[in-house]
């Protein structure tokens, strides 16, 4: 549980450093690509849970299941977001 609250001040604590440095290549490739990092951490959440430990996996696996509806939710929202971008140039 404790890695649970860990994982959604990671994400709130990378908005806040996002909002502040929103210029830099890193901060913009992560913007870009924020999909694909909600989905990689998800599954290496719940691939630890399930590899490592082997009790309590039910809030684990539904809060995984979450964010990676999330993560596919916001690939479908940034490649639509890009493409009308590149319709416009």
């Amino acid at each position: 549980m404790s890695l649970i609250f860990a994982m959604l001040l990671m994400f709130w604590g990378a908005y806040l450093i996002g909002k502040k440095y929103k210029d830099s290549f890193l901060i913009s490739y992560g913007r870009r690509k924020r999909g694909m990092i909600i989905i990689a951490s998800s599954v290496l959440l719940l691939s630890f849970f399930v590899f490592v430990k082997n009790d309590g996996l039910f809030p684990v696996v539904l809060f995984s299941i979450l964010l990676i509806g999330l993560g596919i939710y916001y690939l479908i929202h940034d490649s639509k977001r890009d493409s009308e971008g590149k319709k416009e140039n």
